[in-house]
């Protein structure tokens, strides 16, 4: 609707420029002993073109409040339907001691690479009812690492037979399909694949809003679940002005090697969300709060292929209790942004696979794996400066962050600190240019990152 003081200030200029003539006409035939010079002349074709001006005023007026209130969303409900996404382009080096285990794992050539490509297809089919897509495409696996013993990198070239193009098909995968029924505020319902509803980064994790290069280990190593398939009820409460809580219960398939798909078992995932916020002008302040419990359930099946005993078995290879939980805190006020988040874990075995090592995935022979505690925190503080004297609307923004990651609280050779700092640079709302180094310190590891690695990089990202 248009605002009162905007219409006033735009039309009362003209109204009153239209009775002027009206008024004069008026006072020139009210009642006097002298007659005015044009007594006796009919003026009623000026009267009548003066009013038909003021109803074409008052129609244009309306006109443009009706605008004003379907701009704002407001009127008859018009379904839509919409595309858009994010890219970026990473140019990073490590640099790692020759000596160093880390070393061949970690790629220290200066590379360029895109680890944020996403297409999103989103639809209001009601007012209450959406759809969300979000599709990420990549051009891994092919050059990766495919295995160790022996070793081999997955190549995903071939040749078309039509024209002998050369040709390396990426991947495609779903970050999410949900659909959401939301009549009310504080009552909605998803259903399908969604965001877990823990912390921040997992949330907002478009490139153009998170401020470092990567992700932190709370995010790289999984410690909650980042997403799962089943539905969660959700809503918002507002117990104050510019204060709301929000809430979600999620049940799911939990974690697995199919739980995208199906189930190995018949345990569900659940999980439960809290988050208190409070936002007014530069200030804004949150507590929020995520528990899960689940089974994660792995299996082989061999077939006996005798005729006589035809059958298949089904083996169960893992299986694991997991109760995890998260915190997370966000601050911000004139610029200054202090955000932590926290995420920790307990693993108690039913059915206990081999011990591996990380990243490579190796078993280890006659090792099996115990019951641990995992754990990720990371704390991250970033400064918008205040130049917008010089600037405009274009940002420029320092930020440090520290990290600390607990693989296995049984095996101290895993645990990580990180330290990260450096600059953005968001010359508009849907570009950004990041600066970013990074320091990786593991002081209880005998095996690897004895020379303290570090790495230089920079980033591109748009939405569009």
């Amino acid at each position: 609707m248009a605002s009162f003081p905007r219409v006033v200030s735009t039309t009362l200029p003209l109204i009153v420029l239209a009775l002027i003539p009206i008024a004069a006409v008026q006072a020139n035939t009210a009642p006097d002993d002298t007659p005015p010079p044009d007594a006796g002349v009919d003026q009623s074709e000026e009267i009548a073109q003066l009013k038909a001006e003021m109803a074409e005023l008052k129609a244009r007026m309306d006109a443009a409040d009706d605008a004003e209130i379907a701009a704002a969303g407001g009127g008859e409900f018009q379904p839509t339907f919409d595309v858009y996404g994010y890219l970026s382009l990473e140019l990073q080096k490590w640099f790692v001691a020759d000596d160093d285990p880390f070393n061949g794992i970690i790629d220290t050539n200066l590379s360029f690479g895109m680890q944020h490509l996403s297409l999103y297809f989103s639809s209001h089919m009601t007012e209450t009812l959406s759809a969300l897509v979000e599709v990420g495409l990549s051009p891994l696996p092919h050059g990766t690492d495919k295995s160790y013993l022996p070793y081999a990198r997955h190549d995903t070239t071939f040749q078309d037979p039509r024209n002998t193009e050369t040709k390396n098909p990426g991947s495609i995968f779903i970050e999410r399909a949900q659909m959401v029924w939301q009549p009310y505020d504080f009552f909605g319902v998803t259903a399908g694949r969604y965001f877990t509803p823990y912390g921040i980064w997992n949330i907002d994790h478009s490139p153009i809003i998170i401020i470092t290069n990567n992700n932190p280990y709370l995010m790289i190593r999984q410690t909650v679940q980042p997403a799962q398939t089943g539905i969660a009820i959700q809503g918002r409460f507002f117990p104050g002005r510019n204060t709301y809580l929000d809430y979600a219960v999620t049940l799911s398939n939990g974690r697995g090697a199919t739980e995208q798909a199906f189930d190995l078992d018949d345990n569900k995932a659940a999980g439960v969300r809290l988050k208190l916020s409070h936002e007014k002008d530069e200030f804004g302040i949150s507590l929020g709060g995520y528990g899960y419990y689940g089974t994660t359930t792995d299996s082989i099946k061999e077939l006996n292929p005798d005729p006589d005993a035809f059958d298949l078995t089904i083996t169960t290879t893992e299986k694991y209790r997991e109760f995890t939980g998260a915190a997370d805190f966000q601050l911000k006020l004139w610029g200054v942004l202090v955000q932590a988040e926290w995420a920790g874990g307990i693993i108690k075995y039913i059915e206990r696979p081999l011990k591996q090592y990380p990243v490579v995935n190796v078993p280890i022979p006659g090792a099996y794996q115990p019951d641990y505690i995992r754990w990720d925190a990371y704390v991250l503080l970033a400064w918008t400066l205040p130049l917008e004297r010089w600037l405009d609307d274009k940002k420029i923004t320092l930020y440090a962050m520290g990290e600390r990651s607990i693989m296995d609280d049984t095996d101290d050779n895993y645990n990580v600190w990180m330290v990260r700092w450096g600059l953005n640079f968001k010359p508009m709302s849907f570009v950004i240019l990041k600066f970013d180094v990074a320091l990786l310190l593991m002081p209880e590891s005998e095996l690897l990152a004895q020379s303290n690695p570090y790495s230089v990089g920079g980033q591109v990202a748009v939405a569009f």
